[in-house]
Formats: structure tokens, sequence, C-alpha cells
């Protein structure tokens, strides 16, 4: 469903402004933390890099599968063997990624998933450890921070007594090379349907190409580790694998708030979002406005005035997860109130007629 984010609340928030953030090691889940994350369609534009940037993701809702990313001690994970230098993992759909967390960086070392039964595959599981690691982060992490990474994970081995042309086969071995891109090159405010938040633009872009190796032997030679020539691979060998996703990571949230991925062409395919920054009262967004009500100044230091068609009796003021947060009757003639005792944000007004009518508007209250 296709949405317009840059709409008169988010464009208004770039105005209030955030300075720049920096992350430490302790902006990063550890051990016994959690993250649940929803993924949801989204075909707007691509978040942009550079400062003092305005990220809107207002339009998005609580749908698509949900996801829990758990923060384990990698001792107790299925591939411990293979991952004994890291002391953090996160385990999520089978899948299992390792990292080693320090007050100076963030690495990743290496990942393992479990594959489903195959005919013909001697295997259940694939770890692959990164050598060397990819620093995801270094601390303080900030605007500017960039690296370029060729990592080749330790050769991937498994028994396939086979033969193949002229080639005794006893073992195969995949090797994955990673070059990893990636770079800090944006900050600036992200507005999501229940809070408005600081966060660091993260572009990460690798490339995962694949070698596929055979132990074998040749008549009265020894065996060795030979490249296995793509015309004896079906359909020529694994084909690399590109991502390329824009992180959003916030003080305090433990995992990027949100990953938008993007398809082959640059656009975004989809968006990942912490289920706690979707959460939105139904009741109140749905309710259809019957007549306009536009809310100035906006930004707005305290004294509000208003143009409308109808004149309301009341306005109500609701956070932007939907917590009704006080009611103001209008008793003047002026189209005037006071928004005295509330903080610094983005907020809903809804103005009610005599009759129970509606108009509603979003405001910057930034004192």
């Amino acid at each position: 469903m296709k949405k317009i984010f840059l709409t008169l609340c988010s464009v208004l928030t770039s105005l209030a402004g955030f300075s720049q953030i920096s992350l430490s090691a302790s902006d990063i889940g550890a051990v016994g933390d959690q993250v649940i994350t929803q993924i949801t369609s989204w075909n707007g534009p691509v978040p942009g890099a550079g400062a003092n940037q305005n990220y809107n993701f207002e339009g998005l809702e609580a749908a698509g599968s949900a996801d829990t990313t758990y923060f384990v001690n990698p001792a107790l994970t299925p591939f411990a063997s293979n991952f004994t230098a890291s002391n953090l993992a996160q385990g999520s759909a089978g899948t299992f990624t390792y990292f080693t967390k320090s007050a100076s960086s963030f690495v990743l070392n290496g990942f393992a998933f479990t594959v489903p039964p195959i005919p013909g595959i001697p295997f259940s599981s694939a770890p692959f450890k990164l050598t060397p690691g990819i620093p995801v982060l270094n601390f303080p992490a900030t605007l500017g921070q960039s690296s370029t990474v060729q990592s080749t994970s330790n050769r991937f081995e498994f028994d396939y007594d086979t033969t193949l042309g002229i080639l005794n086969v006893s073992k195969i071995g995949v090797t994955a090379t990673v070059l990893d891109t990636s770079n800090i090159n944006g900050f600036g405010t992200a507005v999501f349907p229940s809070q408005s938040i600081p966060v660091l633009r993260n572009l990460r872009r690798q490339r995962i190409s694949f070698r596929i190796q055979v132990f074998a032997s040749i008549s009265i030679f020894p065996p060795s580790w030979i490249d296995l020539p793509a015309n004896l691979i079906p359909g020529g060998g694994l084909p690399d694998v590109y991502t390329r996703d824009i992180l959003f990571w916030a003080n305090g949230k433990k995992a990027p708030v949100a990953t938008v991925s993007l398809d082959s062409l640059g656009n975004v395919a989809s968006a990942d979002i912490q289920a706690d920054l979707l959460v939105t009262s139904r009741s109140m967004l749905s309710a259809r406005p019957a007549f306009e009500f536009i809310p100035y100044p906006n930004p707005n230091a305290g004294m509000l005035s208003w143009n409308s068609e109808i004149k309301p009796e009341r306005i109500e003021i609701y956070s932007m997860n939907g917590k009704k947060l006080k009611t103001i009757p209008v008793q003047t003639i002026a189209n005037e109130v006071n928004l005295i005792g509330l903080e610094n944000g983005c907020y809903l007004l809804r103005a009610f007629d005599s009759e129970g009518s509606l108009g509603q508007k979003k405001l910057i209250v930034n004192k």
C-alpha cells in the first residue's frame, strides 16, 4: 500500500531538530536481551543520507510477520565449537549470528544456519566463520564511520564420497568471501507511530561469493583440495549474494530500530521495525475527520491557535501511542488555548464541536 511519508508532522519535526547522536557498547544488546521486530511492506522513498535528515515511518502499520531476536551466550548454542572467540550470539528462526562485543567495537564473526532435509545432502547445518571479522560498529559510532572489509570463511566441509570425471572425491568444501563496504552516512529524526527519536543512518552493503572445492585424488596422486570446475556444478555454481540495507540505530534500543531493505534497483522492498515503535491506537487513528482543523504555529511553543470551519467546544490531546493526555475546553471567543505542561514532541490534536463532529491534526511542541 502506497504511503506519502513527508507529512506535515515529519517536516516540522525536522525543524525542531535533534543533534547527531553517538552509540556506545551499552546501546547494543547483551546476553539475555531480546528484540521483537515486525516486517511491513513499504513503497515509500529511500531514506536519504546526510545530516539533519527526517525519516518518516508514520505510515507503517503493525502488519506482517513478527520475529524475535534473542541475544544469547555463544557457548550455549549448537555451533559453539565453531565460534569460540565470540562472546555474543543472536538467534532467530534457526539461524545464529556470532559477534565479539567490547567497549571499542562490535564485530561480526560469522553465522550458522540449519538446513532442511534435502535428499542427497549429508548435513543439517552450515557454519561460516569469517576471518577476519567484519566491524559492524566501532565505538563511539557516529557519522562518517566506514569500512571496506573482505573476509574469507574457514572452509565449510562435509563428507561426500563420489566420482566426478577423473576425480575420486571424498569431501566437498564451500568457502564464502564477504566484501563489506558499509558506512554510517547520515543522522536525523525517525518518526514512528508511537514516538520520534534521533537515529544514525547506516548503509550496509555486502557481497557474498562462494567457491566450491573437492577433496579429491587423481590416479596415483595424493588427495588435495581442488576448485571444482563450474561446468561440473549444476547451474554453473552458487550465485553471488548481494545485500543492501539501511539500518537505523538509536540510543538504548539494543538493535537497529528499523532496517529498510532495498531491491536490486535500489528501491525500498520492505521495512523491519521494532514492534513497540509501530504500536498505536487503532480506534484513535481510524476515526475520520468531519471538518478541517489546522493548528498553528506548528511547531508550537505553548500557545495554540487554529483555523477551523466549525467552532470546537473542546480539544483533546493524545500522545502518538494513543494515550489521552488532556482535554481543554474552548471557552473563549478567540481561537486560542494554552498547552502548558506538554513536553517537546509530536502529538495528535482532536477537536470536537457540540454535536461530536471531529477534526484532527498532528502537532509538534518545541519550547
